[in-house]
């Protein structure tokens, strides 16, 4: 009964706020990709996504409206600043659930030509209305670059609706966190060549087998080629994957080897793998769900994955499921947040608060002057409920004291 009621305000708080760690500003996260535009020069493109839930929201009228600046600069080794780029933006939702949600977010996008050398992209973001400022920077090597014969690593895409350099819709995504669609996976494919006729050999494996290949007879009157390579996974074992690409021209030869990562598109970009997400369901599972899970076979879990979300589907008529998505993304939240003593992550008391709840309304922290303890309250006013956790030993390890509600 208590899991049920639990159960029950989850559904009613799933977009609520998330807890704020004092800077909030700080979850933005910076990702940049490469690639060859002529002799001498390279590409660096950066993507910047900011989420709802790290700025502050304003209420005007109707709407939420956030504003905040963003300026990013490309240093060089001699710590000189070769480009740069300033923004400015207002985020206007209709919606208080959008202003905290972890999956609404923007991205920022930016690209720079620069010279053969590693660089340094620096990201800085301030919140208009708190005034706070977060700077975070990335590093980026050029070594594999040259104006040689060369094949370069794979830039793989998902389907994002914008312009984001490459043909509409094409979104390029880390090599770790790939999405695959309707058993469909795409990737641009660059070399250096000398111009002229040239022979471009792609292989895929899943450890040592030969998964997939494609053969492109081409020729070019330019020294950087790409192509857009369509790769059916229908049959693929997705297990350790590996791309290997060749580029033959006369007597010349290049060749390199890029492993990826890939997930379903129906499956959370922080799932690891379907025991993992099933494992983290725990939470909200009825005990039908649970008598059904425990009799499945490996085979069958994807399946009964799907159908448990898909009940849950506060939208079914989108393409996504923005329940799953934030329950999820609060997993993955309590994963990087909570990891302390011995049940950390979502598995401790603060993870599973904070993922069935998201963020309280208020937190009061206490420490006893007579002994080692701290504890700390959560507050949660729109449900007129309470949680206090107590860390008996000063290690971080906070239970839950009350309510009970195991």
């Amino acid at each position: 009964m208590k899991k049920f009621l639990i159960y029950l305000l989850f559904i009613s708080t799933i977009f609520s706020q998330n807890r704020n760690l004092d800077r909030n500003i700080d979850q933005f996260k910076i990702d940049t990709f490469t690639r060859p535009i002529e002799s001498g020069l390279v590409e660096v493109m950066c993507f910047v996504k900011i989420p709802n839930y790290s700025l502050q929201f304003v209420k005007e009228g109707r709407s939420f409206i956030a504003e905040y600046d963003a300026n990013i600069s490309v240093v060089d080794e001699d710590d000189v600043e070769v480009a740069t780029g300033s923004f400015s933006d207002k985020i206007v939702v209709k919606k208080f659930s959008e202003t905290t949600s972890r999956v609404k977010s923007t991205i920022l996008s930016s690209s720079f030509f620069v010279p053969l050398e590693d660089y340094l992209v620096s990201v800085n973001i301030k919140d208009i209305d708190t005034k706070l400022t977060s700077k975070k920077a990335k590093k980026v090597n050029l070594d594999d670059f040259s104006d040689t014969f060369q094949v370069y690593e794979p830039i793989f895409l998902k389907e994002t609706d914008g312009e984001w350099g490459f043909s509409d819709n094409e979104f390029p995504i880390d090599a770790n966190q790939i999405i695959i669609k309707e058993n469909q996976l795409k990737f641009y494919q660059y070399a250096t060549i000398s111009p002229g006729d040239y022979t471009m050999v792609i292989n895929v494996f899943s450890g040592k087998k030969l998964q997939w290949t494609d053969t492109i007879n081409s020729s070019s009157d330019n020294k950087v080629v790409s192509h857009l390579i369509n790769l059916e996974t229908k049959d693929i074992n997705k297990v350790d994957l590996k791309i290997e690409v060749t580029v033959n021209q006369g007597e010349l030869s290049a060749s390199k080897s890029s492993k990826f990562k890939s997930r379903d598109s129906f499956m959370f970009g922080g799932i690891g793998n379907i025991d993992l997400a099933l494992s983290q369901m725990n939470y909200i599972l009825t005990t039908e769900e649970r008598k059904e899970l425990k009799n499945l076979k490996q085979s069958e879990k994807e399946n009964f994955f799907k159908k448990s979300w898909a009940r849950r589907d506060p939208k079914p008529e989108t393409k996504i499921n923005e329940l799953m998505d934030e329950y999820y993304a609060r997993v993955q939240f309590a994963e990087e947040n909570f990891s302390r003593g011995s049940s950390g992550g979502w598995r401790s008391d603060m993870g599973m608060i904070f993922i069935l709840f998201g963020k309280p309304d208020d937190i009061q922290r206490y420490s006893s002057m007579q002994s080692n303890y701290t504890y700390e309250t959560w507050y949660y006013f729109s449900i007129g409920e309470e949680f206090a956790f107590v860390d008996d030993y000063g290690f971080g390890d906070y239970r839950l004291r009350r309510p009970f509600v195991y």
